[in-house]
């Protein structure tokens, strides 16, 4: 069933003519279903059943939406990444050893009765998840209400709607030390919302959002250009709302797939209900902007993600600004060539820095598109907990996909001790690799992402490896990389 038919059945309800007549019986039984026929106080009782059924189902959902316990949610193959693996700072060149230094494998948190989950979407939280990140969870929200005074004065209001609600925000001083600092330390949830708009603007500026821009522009379709928020055209209806209207040959498609998104998510959870409509409009939406995207599966998680923060119109905004300035359009355009770059910088880095873990792979003919690609395509949203995703992008809308490569490298690198393990193989390497990742504390990560990320050489690498990716698109060479 589309969105569209879920609907079309209360149409003409009004109707003079077309109403067919009911029989007594059937009268009768539509009484006692709504409960017509009921005594006040069976009512009253079935009210207080509701009412309790769903206090228990509140109580059971973590700060950010997600059911705590079930056992359709349970993490597969869950292991915990601790602080200490990431103690040791990202290698330089040439230096020998550092990564067959000892360093313990990444500790299971997964139940040995535990079931797969479905399609990997769910990102509840098991109980070894939760004592696992109990320690950091308790510092990381205190630091937070210390910091929400700081962000308040960070921010400024640059636009409001037609209700006089504030809508777009910017950085009252730009993007200087002071906001990067902060970024990489974590934004405050009730100010992440305000942070991502200023900083999915900031990317307009950057030089990797123009030449982002210059590659998606000749593909962006005229009717969804414009995706500028709660701006109503001529005839009163904004861009988002027109689109919605209209009919996509990606619907059939998405509305399978909307029910198999973050469904561990409170607000994803109802069939039908409105967290799904409202996802299921964005993905419809976004699939008209560009005639070489159209929707791809994993487009779902980035928008829900997205919906968990912003109204149904400004996730569209969102996402249409990250397919525009943050190579989204590469990521999801035919043969994945965003997907193919990162995966190519990826190894770079690896033969470069940390060339025997490179070596391992390349014994045990570990691939890195066997892997990483679910990472890259729906930037880490089905590999990490829900909110050590914001840390990463907090960082990603901040400095790019840079980070997204680098957060990929730290947890190949917080896997040295099993690739190098003597009696490591093909199997135990993907296997590890393939993993639910759950860091001890999401500072450690960040942090050592940051410093990397920081460093000349680094930089420099990076920028050379896509370059020579870019050398290779040209010459038709790029089409056999991700072999």
């Amino acid at each position: 069933m589309t969105q569209e038919s879920l609907f079309s059945s209360n149409d003409d309800v009004d109707g003079a003519g077309s109403r067919p007549t009911l029989t007594a019986s059937v009268s009768a039984q539509t009484m006692r279903s709504t409960n017509t026929f009921l005594s006040t106080n069976e009512r009253r009782r079935r009210q207080e059943m509701a009412q309790k059924r769903r206090e228990e189902m509140i109580a059971g959902v973590d700060r950010y939406g997600f059911f705590s316990e079930g056992p359709s949610n349970v993490h597969h193959k869950a292991v915990l990444l601790r602080s200490s693996l990431f103690d040791a700072p990202f290698p330089k060149r040439g230096t020998k050893g550092i990564a067959s230094q000892s360093a313990p494998p990444p500790t299971s948190l997964s139940s040995p009765s535990a079931s797969p989950k479905i399609n990997g979407h769910d990102h509840t939280k098991t109980p070894a998840v939760q004592q696992a990140r109990s320690a950091a969870d308790s510092v990381h929200r205190q630091r937070e209400q210390e910091r929400i005074a700081k962000w308040s004065r960070m921010l400024t209001v640059k636009g409001r709607d037609q209700g006089h609600n504030a809508v777009q925000f910017d950085f009252v001083n730009g993007i200087d030390r002071k906001v990067r600092r902060r970024v990489y330390k974590g934004i405050p949830d009730s100010w992440r919302s305000a942070a991502w708009f200023a900083l999915l603007q900031d990317r307009k500026k950057t030089e990797e959002g123009r030449q982002s821009y210059s590659l998606a522009k000749p593909h962006i379709q005229t009717a969804a250009a414009a995706a500028v928020v709660n701006t109503p055209n001529k005839s009163g209806t904004s861009t988002f709302e027109t689109l919605v209207d209209m009919s996509s040959t990606h619907d059939v498609q998405i509305d399978l797939d909307v029910p198999r998104t973050i469904s561990g998510h409170i607000q994803f959870h109802t069939r039908y209900g409105q967290g799904q409509r409202a996802l299921f409009h964005v993905l419809h939406a976004i699939s008209m902007l560009c005639d070489q995207c159209g929707y791809c599966q994993g487009m779902g998680p980035i928008a829900a993600t997205l919906l968990c923060y912003f109204s149904p119109e400004h996730a569209y905004a969102a996402m249409v600004s990250m397919h525009n300035h943050l190579n989204l359009h590469s990521t999801f355009s035919p043969g994945f060539p965003g997907l193919v770059e990162n995966l190519f910088v990826q190894d770079k880095l690896l033969r470069r820095y940390m060339p025997e873990l490179a070596a391992a792979m390349d014994e045990h003919t570990v691939v890195a598109s066997s892997y990483a690609t679910k990472w890259y395509i729906t930037l880490f949203s089905n590999s990490i907990p829900f909110e050590t995703q914001l840390r990463v992008w907090d960082a990603w809308l901040l400095d790019g996909q840079d980070v997204i490569t680098l957060v990929a490298v730290a947890i190949i690198w917080a896997h040295r001790g099993v690739i190098l393990e003597p009696r490591a193989d093909f199997e135990t390497i993907l296997s590890a690799l393939s993993s639910f990742f759950v860091p001890e504390d999401d500072d450690a990560l960040l942090s050592w992402v940051k410093r990397a990320l920081k460093r000349k050489d680094v930089q420099s690498t990076i920028r050379r490896a896509r370059e020579e990716y870019r050398d290779k698109v040209q010459s038709g060479e790029a089409a056999a990389l991700m072999l």
